[in-house]
């Protein structure tokens, strides 16, 4: 579902995805960099999005550093 998500409305997945993380983060201490990773290997490995599309969507999505 992801992966039709990103490829269908990527700007609400953007801020879908930016949610999560930002929720993970706060609610369960996990860094946004672990969750993007999860999340981008579950739409890659069980959706059909491809590793150069995944790359160019969480790249916008996830942050560079971790916040402190």
């Amino acid at each position: 579902m992801l992966s039709w998500f990103i490829h269908h409305f990527p700007a609400s997945a953007q801020w879908c995805v930016g949610e999560i993380m930002s929720e993970a983060d706060q609610q369960l201490g996990i860094p946004a960099q672990v969750t993007a990773e999860g999340l981008r290997r579950s739409a890659t490995t069980n959706g059909n999005l491809n590793a150069r599309d995944a790359e160019e969507f969480f790249s916008r999505v996830v942050p560079t550093q971790p916040s402190s």
